[in-house]
């Protein structure tokens, strides 16, 4: 137990480290928005990675989530998963990490892979990384919007909901924490990545600081956790 005890500490702080170095690619300007290292699905250096090749590689961590851990705009070698892999070998030589991440993807695209995508790999470590693209506003037609939505932003523009309500967030979030800690794995749940006050570029200062209360509010869902 303290061993493991031991390995989740320490993996907790590469992910906090690996994420800082992520960042400060993006800062630098090695992420550009004509870099082609994005496409649907999985990354095709994961979706390559046989029995064999995990089988003695331990601990094994899948890194699950969305386009962050992805690597949107980002070679393979520079997204996350690979950063923290590298960060874990000084002291676990034998680790695998894996990347499960997906663009796009909502807490309950999640769900419907975990199996596949997560479980498939008999990880001992999951890193759990979701609600961007959840709370995201996106427009809908408001004369076929009936219910009572609660974070609704209405503005000349049009109507905007989150793309996923925040009930249905936290459910999804619950339900997939559950089916991989009933697997005896341990899991390590990053909050949503903040964004800046400038996102999205597209609209008004309105708009940006309503998507941010929404992030906030997202949150804190996954903080009761």
């Amino acid at each position: 137990m303290k061993k493991y005890n031991k390995i989740l500490i320490f993996i907790i702080l590469s992910i906090f480290i690996a994420a800082c170095i992520v960042l400060c690619s993006f800062l630098a300007g090695k992420a550009v928005s004509d870099i082609s290292f994005n496409y649907p699905g999985l990354r095709i250096e994961t979706k390559n990675i046989g029995p064999e090749e995990i089988k003695d590689r331990r601990p094994c961590v899948v890194c699950f989530g969305d386009s962050v851990t992805f690597g949107w705009n980002l070679k393979y070698d520079e997204s996350y998963p690979v950063v923290l892999e590298n960060l874990l070998h000084g002291e676990y030589p034998h680790v695998k990490v894996i990347n499960s991440g997906i663009g796009g993807n909502t807490i309950a695209d999640g769900y419907g892979r975990i199996d596949s995508d997560v479980l498939y790999y008999e990880p001992d470590v999951v890193v759990i990384n979701f609600g961007l693209n959840d709370g995201m506003l996106f427009k809908v037609d408001r004369n076929k919007f009936n219910e009572k939505e609660s974070l609704i932003y209405e503005s000349d523009k049009g109507c905007y909901i989150p793309q996923l309500d925040i009930l249905h967030f936290a459910d999804y979030y619950f339900d997939v924490l559950g089916k991989i800690e009933s697997e005896e794995i341990k899991v390590v749940v990053m909050g949503i990545n903040p964004v800046l006050e400038c996102f999205p570029l597209s609209e008004d200062e309105s708009f940006k600081k309503k998507q941010i209360k929404v992030y906030k509010l997202y949150n804190e869902k996954i903080i009761v956790f």
